[in-house]
Formats: C-alpha cells, structure tokens, sequence
C-alpha cells in the first residue's frame, strides 16, 4: 500500500508541476523536480504510514497476539451477555462464520476476533470469554482508530451485531 501511494503521489507532483510550469520549462528542469518530488514523496508516506502504523500498533499487536489476557489499555467496550450456546465448540465456530482473523484458547475458553484491516473503514476486533456454566460470553471490543465519536459508533453497532449471533 505505501508504494502505490508514493507513485501515486510522485505521479501527482509531476504533473501538477507540468501543468502549472508548461512544457518547456518542465522538460528543461525535469530531473530536478523528479528529485524533488522523489524526496517530497518518500518523507510524506513515511510520516503518513508511520502515523498510520502508531495509531494502529497497540491494538493489531494485541488481537494477533497469542494473549488471552484481558487487554488492560485503551478504549474499549466490555459487556457480559447471556446465551444459549452449551460448549465452546460452538462458541468458536460463530467466530469462524462471521470474522476473517480468529484464535481461540481452549484452556481460558477466549476467542480474539477481527476482520481484515482497510483503510477506508477500520473495523473493531475483541475478544470473547464464553463461560459453560452460567452460560455468558464477556464480550470486550476495542477499535482500531483509538478513541472518537466514529469509534464509539463503531463499537455499539459491533457489540449489538455479535449479542445477535450469540443469542441463538
């Protein structure tokens, strides 16, 4: 993604640069303003991806991590829910169904969960612990975005669509 993004950026460079300097003086000065764009464009998608990386490091980190531990930062929804579902196989496979990422811990009965990153809409991704005996899920959801009004949104829309498959 980054490369298509830095040609895409030197591309725009360039011709902003031939349609607002002419042909003649763009052809006369075209390495120059192809290094220039070059420098331009490499320090632009560093910074914007890094961004983009730190703003997204703690919590992919955390969903494709092999912990089960409840996460302990961030901006997150926990809700404790009933359902009907007696065994944790049938518990993970409605994980299976409906998300592209998922791992599960047998021994702490948990599910990490979330659906492949884009970068026009970023998702939400959690983690489940299903509890046989009383028969409750203890949902926890984090965003990828960190905190914003979008997130919240993102979140309760998340946490009623997963109570739906839950409660069978």
């Amino acid at each position: 993604m980054a490369l298509v993004a830095f040609v895409v950026y030197l591309f725009s460079i360039i011709l902003i640069k031939l349609i607002l300097n002419g042909y003649t003086h763009f052809s006369e000065q075209f390495l120059k303003i192809l290094c220039v764009s070059i420098i331009a464009g490499i320090i632009f998608v560093t910074l914007y991806f890094g961004f983009l990386w730190y703003s997204l490091k703690a919590t992919l980190g955390y969903l494709d991590s092999n912990s089960f531990d409840e996460p302990t930062y961030g901006h997150k929804l926990t809700e404790v829910v009933d359902t009907t579902i007696t065994d944790f196989n049938s518990f993970k496979e409605i994980f299976f169904k409906n998300y592209t990422h998922v791992k599960y811990s047998e021994e702490k009965s948990a599910v990490k969960f979330f659906k492949s990153l884009s970068l026009i809409r970023w998702e939400v991704g959690g983690i489940a612990y299903f509890d046989a005996k009383t028969r409750t899920v203890k949902i926890i959801l984090i965003p990828y975005s960190g905190y914003s009004h979008a997130a919240d949104k993102l979140l309760n829309d998340e946490m009623k669509r997963l109570k739906e498959l839950l409660v069978v």
